[in-house]
């Protein structure tokens, strides 16, 4: 038991100690939001993002029920990539918000950022049903409909976006980007079109945007349209807007005309752009030995570039036979953490005939794509690359039916993009060796006389189609005059390839067609080409001879490898 006095003593203590804390408290800055806003505006202003996330980090620390501080801190943990730190902030604005629509458009957003598609895809409705017209939130849900392939609701969506499309441009100034990139899958070329031209009349300096406008010129055949642009560009912008024209006028020309074009830009603007799109087009012109020299004279600019460089090094010295420079390239690029380099091992493994080394690649590349590519666009379109990739490995290595199921997986989930129809056109080359040469010709019809995503592949499509025609024993003839008819030019900066068709006509000599070399890029279709045009003029030597031609250039290369060899084997009978 205490006295009375002990227990007078104990009582003026806690009164003291109280008015102690009392006074120490009010010696203290009021915790204010609005100062620490201010704080936090400060710093992000000076770019100060470490001390900005101090400010709240502290905030929070004295205020755990600061919520508005926690969302704050979550969006600048994600600026600097700290997903799972921000994702602990989030956890704790959800629950304690009452899960609040604003807190969980910034969650469905950080899941995005750290991959977790399907989660943000589950909560997108439930943002909606509460606030209907959140526009971020639509914006951000139609790609995840699109990329699961429900186009239905992504239909609706981008209905929605249409129906109020002055509110989403102020929210997202590039939406019809978005809208062409969905017309485009759609196949609906003409409204894709218009939505670029809207797009490129307010931010003109999108060179992808431009370029994706060339491709639907392309694909309508009113190229001719893009190129007279482009040059009324060069003629009447200033100098420092002029080099972005010229890039863009490049990839209107005829492939030759462009590489002098470039060549003769180079001279006065010796820009890394420039000699990147020479190497480019060298490549695709057959022209390594250009191709090799304009890699090594690249400046480096920052790793991407470097990389990029090492990659087209990398694969010029494949195509001129140095596979071993090639694979030293490759094996470091590989190492990086590169798909190029994997890529690379993959083409040096196909010309060595090491298919289960292949195979093992390809793998590698499609592994990481797996889990997170349903829930996205860019990399499902990346997914169906390696998958084709892969059905081109089983094809080289003669196993038809593994092929052709992955080709049919492929084929079920690209429609609209370029590599579906790269697809369509691996399965013809199946179907051609399999000897299914009526199957192989309705597929090389429905490319060529489809709008596609690849017009430069209707071209050869034609071609390809009379050709199985011809196997399976049935005259060309009438299907070649009617791709003749057709102003390829119109239609593709590469029309070389329409020399063939005269030439398969007998409208147009051998010596006026595209030049064959000992080069494996093309080169063997073109043999082939040649040889059943001397196979159906009755000239068995030069057929044969333009066969072996084609043998000898299709190390490493897929098509028409097997039928090439085919032939020949049957004509030395």
């Amino acid at each position: 038991m205490y006295s009375n006095s002990t227990r007078r003593w104990w009582f003026l203590l806690v009164i003291l100690v109280a008015l102690g804390i009392v006074i120490w408290d009010m010696a203290q800055p009021k915790f204010n939001p609005q100062v620490i806003q201010d704080q936090v505006k400060a710093a992000l202003e000076q770019n100060d993002i470490s001390r900005a996330e101090k400010i709240l980090e502290d905030a929070i620390q004295k205020r755990p029920d600061y919520l508005q501080g926690r969302v704050d801190l979550a969006r600048l943990y994600m600026m600097r990539s700290r997903f799972l730190e921000a994702q602990d902030q989030m956890t704790v604005c959800v629950e304690k918000s009452n899960r609040d629509p604003n807190v969980l458009a910034l969650q469905a957003q950080l899941w995005e950022e750290m991959r977790l598609f399907e989660l943000a895809y589950r909560v997108y409705p439930e943002i909606l049903q509460k606030v209907p017209d959140m526009i971020p939130a639509h914006l951000r849900y139609f790609p995840l409909l699109f990329a699961k392939g429900e186009i239905e609701a992504a239909t609706k969506e981008m209905a929605f976006l249409k129906a109020n499309e002055a509110a989403v441009l102020s929210e997202f100034p590039q939406f019809p980007d978005l809208e062409a990139d969905w017309l485009m899958y759609l196949l609906r070329f003409v409204e894709a079109k218009q939505a670029y031209e809207r797009l490129l009349e307010k931010i003109p300096w999108l060179f992808d945007a431009q370029r994706d406008w060339i491709e639907c010129n392309e694909i309508l055949g009113t190229l001719p349209e893009a190129r007279e642009k482009y040059q009324q560009k060069v003629q009447t912008t200033q100098e420092d807007e002029q080099f972005f024209y010229q890039q863009l006028y490049a990839l209107t020309l005829p492939i030759p005309e462009a590489i002098v074009y470039l060549e003769k830009l180079l001279t006065v603007n010796p820009k890394p752009p420039v000699r990147m799109a020479l190497v480019s087009l060298a490549i695709r012109n057959g022209d390594y030995a250009k191709a090799l020299d304009q890699c090594r004279q690249l400046q480096i600019l920052g790793p991407e570039i470097a990389q990029r460089q090492q990659a087209w090094l990398a694969h010029a010295l494949f195509l001129i036979g140095k596979l071993e420079e090639s694979q030293t390239i490759s094996e470091a690029l590989a190492q990086s953490g590169s798909n190029s380099g994997v890529t690379g091992l993959i083409h040096i493994a196909l010309a060595q005939k090491k298919y289960p080394e292949a195979l093992d690649y390809v793998q590698k590349l499609q592994a990481p794509y797996v889990k997170s590519t349903l829930w996205n666009i860019e990399l499902k379109k990346e997914l169906v690359y390696y998958q084709t990739l892969e059905a081109r490995i089983y094809y080289e290595s003669r196993d038809f039916a593994t092929a052709q199921q992955k080709i049919q997986t492929i084929l079920s989930t690209s429609q609209g993009w370029p590599y579906h129809w790269h697809g369509q056109f691996i399965l013809g080359q199946i179907y051609l060796s399999t000897q299914e040469y009526n199957k192989a010709a309705e597929v090389f019809s429905k490319i060529a006389e489809s709008g596609i995503r690849a017009p430069s592949l209707r071209l050869r499509a034609g071609i390809w189609h009379g050709i199985a025609l011809y196997l399976g024993g049935q005259d060309p003839t009438s299907v070649w005059q009617v791709y003749a008819e057709i102003p390829w030019q119109n239609y593709t900066a590469d029309a070389r390839e329409a020399d063939y068709l005269q030439l398969l006509l007998g409208k147009k000599p051998l010596s006026e067609c595209a030049t064959i070399e000992p080069q494996p890029l093309m080169q063997n279709d073109h043999c082939l080409y040649v040889a059943i045009y001397y196979e159906r003029a009755g000239q068995k030597e030069s057929a044969l001879a333009a066969y072996r031609k084609g043998i000898e250039t299709s190390i490493g290369q897929e098509f028409p490898q097997h039928l090439l060899q085919e032939r020949a084997a049957l004509l030395n009978k």
